[in-house]
């Protein structure tokens, strides 16, 4: 499949520095003054969480009362940023008038030794971490998730002057992706696809935030951060949420504004801990930390619930642990006032929707309804029947090698699965069973085990009684590394105990709060946090007696030996997967003709993909819609240029793509290790490895084969159905070329796509109706 990587590099270079621009550039300008003289890490969490809250405020509101348009949108946010930089413009002249002469300055030069190996290791950290999450999405030019095209609709109903276009939905994501649209002009599609690239370095600086707010050793949250990054995961459910930090969705749009709530939370403590000796409310009231507290609330609910779902799983222990203060009154008050004007913030827009007599989206009882735990229990016992199933037969088998009883035995799993798994049967002589496990026992074989495997499992728990215990011991002989543990190391701990659980919940007969494993994206660099908590008390011990310098080769050290230990021993992360919709040739044709043809000059008879790509510029027909007008005595489309797609090789709609690349960036892992997982929990969808798709292929005889699916979209994504359509399709083109030789030809043609063109004059337009028969 071909790439255009010019237009890639040119599309990706406008979203970067239109999401710089967005997410951070205009907000350290408009409130220049409230962020004059704070620390980065202060600047970074405002910008993060005050973006998504304002646009999000200004675009509903202003489609509540009716008056969005795009202009409007573009000359408000425009006018506020020139005041605002004007204003500041005119501040620094003085200061650059005094600065006469010119000196050369050496960013580099003027930082220490120390600090150049510590920023130099962060930044090979996110660059590694961009490289690895963008790099597939580069290879397939298209969305790699269904779910993306439903919020381009959403979005492309901001575009509209309509808000919450299909019922009301957080919208904030929607809302930060609309104002790069009216302001930058950069296409909604470009946006989808690649913002997801520099939102999740948003989210690995994040986690590294709140890990160097609770570390000591500045170190540990770097090495964290290299761990989940190279270590590969176990299981579908774990792949499944690594691969969706790939793509720009709402639940991982808002992952960094989760991490703000808990870190700014620890710190709205710790600072009014300090600050305890002045007897001011204001220490309490008008406390920085709680202007971002609020804010990372508002973003969480105006973003997704799953993400408010999370802050609040997460600030929980933060709270427990330091529940004398926090529950006092002088700091309780604050928190309640932050959390109900955050509540208020995100919920106006909402309520005001519901006055007005607009519905939820449907999704939010999908939400609702994935909290029983009973479906998820049969997926685990689903899973775990198949594994002992195979695994006996396989046992079985060697036996029977041995005594000579026979060669080989293959084992064929069925393609129609039961919805509910039946209790396990007797096997190749083998029997088994699935059994239910309540309290500890549970949470372990369905949290740690579930999620790390066996080996992996047992070392995680292991190192959380560890934490746990040095945790304990340090605060009972006052030991001075242990000053502070309630805030850090006993909260880490804490939170990934609530990861395990959250995610075993099902299992054990309680409710699903938050489906499909999703907490994992958090969860997962917590535990492995939590699993430093031993390094981080003795490397500081070590720095007092050895010297920083030591240690700082010794992180170095550490982080390449990370790598290399992930190499050598298989444990090396391998490429994600995204759900392969059309051909790379299909997308840069539709480019093609959006750059060489006038808007609203064309039309592409497809199926639906092409339709959000071409929507700002061109007509799109659907395909089925198209075959069946044609059986008309008379169908015209009225317009100049008409192009048809045709998929030579159908296929098959949405398959978990794994990609592959280069040996230092990942390996062919996944597919091997979770193949037959995605397989029994997502029976519809198949599973394929670059460079190799499970496609079809078109023919006559499959042309006359007859639909039975009365569900539309299901024609589209059943591979069975796409092929007649297809096929149809092609027969159908053939014979319009047969019959507009001079005005029809193919366009483009390779071994798995076509694209017939069709110019047709206004004046004496082509009758497309043509007969069965001439």
């Amino acid at each position: 499949m071909t790439i255009d990587i010019l237009y890639e590099a040119v599309e990706y270079g406008k979203v970067l520095l239109g999401y710089i621009f967005i997410m951070f550039l205009m907000p350290s300008v408009i409130f220049y003054k409230h962020l004059q003289g704070k620390s980065p890490v202060y600047r970074f969490g405002f910008c993060v969480t005050a973006v998504p809250v304002c646009l999000n405020a200004l675009v509903l509101f202003l489609g509540l009362f009716h008056i969005l348009s795009m202009r409007l949108t573009a000359l408000i946010l425009a006018g506020v940023f020139l005041v605002c930089a004007l204003r500041l413009a005119w501040e620094f002249r003085h200061k650059l008038a005094a600065w006469k002469k010119p000196r050369r300055f050496h960013p580099l030069k003027a930082l220490p030794r120390k600090d150049r190996v510590y920023i130099g290791l962060w930044a090979v950290t996110l660059l590694f971490g961009a490289v690895y999450f963008t790099y597939g999405v580069i290879r397939i030019s298209c969305y790699g998730c269904g779910d993306l095209y439903v919020h381009h609709s959403w979005i492309y109903g901001l575009m509209e002057g309509k808000v919450f276009s299909a019922g009301i939905y957080p919208e904030a994501m929607h809302c930060v992706i609309y104002c790069m649209r009216s302001l930058l002009g950069i296409s909604v599609f470009s946006c989808l696809r690649f913002i997801q690239c520099f939102h999740v370095v948003t989210y690995l600086v994040s986690v590294g935030c709140l890990l160097r707010e609770v570390f000591r050793w500045r170190y540990t949250p770097v090495l964290t951060l290299l761990l989940f990054l190279i270590l590969n995961v176990r299981g579908a459910e774990m792949v499944n949420s690594m691969s969706r930090l790939q793509w720009t969705l709402p639940m991982e749009f808002g992952l960094p504004c989760v991490l703000m709530c808990v870190m700014f939370l620890i710190r709205y403590i710790k600072g009014t801990l300090q600050e305890n000796g002045k007897k001011d409310a204001r220490v309490y009231w008008k406390n920085e930390n709680l202007l971002i507290f609020m804010l990372a609330v508002a973003a969480t609910l105006t973003t997704h619930f799953y993400a408010t779902i999370m802050a609040f799983f997460l600030c929980v222990p933060v709270a427990l642990c330091a529940c004398r203060k926090v529950f006092h009154w002088k700091r309780l008050l604050p928190l309640t006032a932050a959390a109900m004007c955050s509540l208020l913030i995100a919920a106006a827009p909402m309520a005001w929707a519901l006055a007005e007599g607009m519905s939820f989206q449907g999704s939010i009882n999908w939400a609702l309804e994935s909290m029983d735990s009973e479906t998820v229990k049969e997926n685990r016992e689903l899973l775990e029947s198949e594994g002992e199933k195979e695994a006996a037969i396989a046992q079985k088998a060697t036996e029977m090698e041995e005594t000579g009883q026979v060669r080989t035995l293959a084992v064929s799993v069925p393609a129609d699965r039961p919805e509910k798994a039946a209790p396990m049967a007797e096997t190749a002589g083998v029997k088994g069973e699935t059994t239910d496990r309540k309290g500890i026992e549970g949470i372990y074989r369905y949290g740690y085990v579930g999620l790390y495997g066996e080996g992996r499992g047992t070392l995680l728990l292991g190192l959380t009684c560890l934490a746990l215990a040095l945790s304990m011991a340090g605060k009972v002989r006052k030991s001075k590394w242990a000053e502070g543990v309630g805030y850090s190391y006993v909260p880490m701990t804490l939170m990934s105990v609530v990861f395990i659980v959250t995610y075993a919940m099902p299992y054990i007969g309680l409710p699903q709060f938050i489906a499909e494993g999703r907490f994992s994206v958090i969860g997962h660099p917590l535990t492995l946090a939590m699993a430093l908590i031993p390094l981080d008390i003795a490397a500081p011990l070590a720095e007092e007696r050895w010297g920083e310098t030591l240690l700082r080769r010794l992180a170095v050290a550490m982080a390449i030996g990370i790598y290399v230990f992930a190499c050598l021993t298989g444990n090396y992360h391998g490429f994600l997967y995204n759900e392969l919709s059309r051909y790379p040739e299909a997308v840069t044709m539709t480019r093609t003709i959006m750059k060489n043809f006038k808007p609203h000059t064309y039309a592409i008879t497809s199926t639906t993909d092409e339709l959000y790509q071409v929507v700002e510029k061109g007509t799109h027909v659907e395909l089925q819609t198209f075959l069946e007008n044609i059986e008309q005595e008379e169908y015209y489309l009225w317009m100049p240029h008409v192009f048809f797609y045709v998929e030579k090789k159908p296929l098959c709609y949405a398959q978990l793509y794994f990609g592959e690349g280069p040996a230092w960036l990942g390996e062919e892992r996944y597919p091997d290790e979770s193949r037959e997982g995605f397989k029994i929990l997502r029976p519809t969808m198949r599973v394929s490895q670059e460079p190799y798709v499970i496609a079809s292929e078109i023919s006559p005889d499959k042309a006359e084969r007859e639909i039975v699916e009365p569900d539309v979209w299901l024609r589209y994504t059943q591979l069975e159905n796409r092929e007649v359509l297809e096929s149809r399709a092609y027969e159908q083109y053939m014979r319009l070329m047969e019959t507009y030789p001079d005005q029809m030809e193919i366009y483009f043609e390779d071994e798995n796509f076509i694209c017939f063109h069709l110019e047709q004059d206004m004046k004496n337009p082509c009758n497309l109706a043509v007969p069965q028969e001439r």
